[in-house]
């Protein structure tokens, strides 16, 4: 049995390592949104920010969710439509 790495691998043969949390400048880049309206999306609950210490960090995952259902959502309103 062969057992394949899960860690992806850069082209330069090492390990490469994916943040689990960002800031939020990082999640409104990852967005393409301002600062302002990530706020707006904790304000609404929309989305959730881990807190460590002052810190105040999303989980990629979180982010990557909440676009999945966006574009779900527009796909049902689409369909809903037709």
């Amino acid at each position: 049995m062969t057992i394949t790495p899960t860690v992806p691998i850069s082209p330069s043969g090492q390990p490469t390592t994916q943040a689990l949390l960002v800031s939020i400048r990082r999640a409104a880049d990852m967005l393409a949104i301002s600062r302002s309206s990530i706020y707006n999306l904790i304000d609404a609950d929309q989305l959730t920010p881990i807190r460590i210490g002052r810190s105040v960090r999303f989980p990629v995952e979180q982010l990557e969710r909440f676009v999945a259902a966006r574009i779900a959502d527009k796909a049902a309103e689409l369909s809903a439509g037709t």
